[in-house]
């Protein structure tokens, strides 16, 4: 089921406060059907308070937020209904089969019998769960409970997504697979917000929003993001320490690994070739790392404070 077209999700001057601080303070975003959207932030940026209005849990002091349309502020029972939620923390019952947790799930939105024995086996086989559909979610691994989580959020087909932290704990083929199940919702039109502390999923998401101390720093490409961003290139030479000579001489910015050299550059993938080209020394090895997660919320967390000291 394709969700419907407008099916997107708007954010204005969103604004909470605990005390006299503002934990999400004017906070504003649209997002397009089809579209896959990565959160980023430091813990105790707001993430978890963000998704908790956005998901109607928490009601804002100020702002307005539109689901599918609908005012979630003024109605928020009519607005749950486009929205399917993926928790940090477990949401299923853990002595219950998959199925029966799903069946639960589908009666909280209302679907008669026959409408989730209708639905229920497409989105088993859609994520690749339906071998175990009558386990218990005790007995699971933790890729099969996160997918029963996912699958928990789309009974009713919600035109809009909402998963915090939903990879987490899990290994990295898993968390490849899950992502993968993820662009397939989105290929269908669904919108996604994804809270996510992977540089690799920010990285493949359509758009990044950055969250520092309650307010959106950002909300552009990963590209863009990280744009004149110093990576790093590690070196293995047959010489490390003739190495760091001539790169010091050659006006690298250089210093000392465990066992390696790491020269800090701009767009390291293109400034590769060239420095292996130009190295008067045998290379054993030289890894590419683009500037990460930490690099960019450290980037925009001093241009952040650089603002409010001018």
């Amino acid at each position: 089921m394709t969700p419907p077209a407008g099916a997107g999700l708007a954010v204005s001057r969103l604004t909470f406060l605990r005390g006299r601080r503002a934990v999400i303070d004017d906070v504003g975003f649209n997002l397009a059907p089809g579209t896959l959207t990565a959160l980023v932030g430091r813990n105790g940026a707001g993430k978890t308070t963000l998704f908790s209005l956005l998901s109607t849990l928490l009601c804002p002091h100020a702002g307005t937020i539109q689901l599918a349309g609908v005012d979630a502020v003024r109605d928020p029972g009519l607005a749950r209904r486009h929205l399917g939620v993926v928790f940090q923390s477990a949401a299923l019952e853990p002595r219950l089969s998959v199925e029966d947790n799903l069946r639960f799930m589908a009666s909280c939105r209302g679907m008669r019998g026959s409408e989730a024995n209708a639905a229920l086996p497409g989105i088993l086989e859609e994520l690749d769960i339906a071998a175990v559909a009558r386990a218990r979610i005790d007995t699971l691994s933790g890729g099969e409970r996160r997918r029963v989580e996912l699958a928990r959020a789309l009974v009713g087909r919600p035109p809009i997504l909402l998963l915090d932290e939903p990879t987490q704990g899990l290994d990295p083929m898993a968390r490849q697979a899950f992502w993968t199940r993820m662009r397939a919702q989105v290929a269908q039109g669904h919108t996604v917000l994804c809270a996510t502390h992977h540089v690799e999923e920010a990285r493949d998401a359509d758009r990044v929003l950055l969250l520092d101390r309650g307010r959106l720093r950002a909300s552009s490409s990963w590209r863009s993001l990280t744009q004149g961003l110093r990576g790093v290139i590690e070196l293995v030479t047959v010489d490390n320490d003739k190495s760091l000579a001539w790169l010091v001489q050659a006006g690298w910015r250089v210093e000392r690994g465990e066992g390696c050299l790491r020269v800090a550059a701009v767009d390291v993938a293109a400034q590769l070739p060239a420095l292996l080209c130009a190295m008067p020394v045998a290379v054993v090895r030289a890894e590419a790392h683009p500037p990460g997660l930490e690099a960019v919320l450290d980037a925009f967390g001093a241009e952040a404070e650089g603002t409010a000291c001018a």
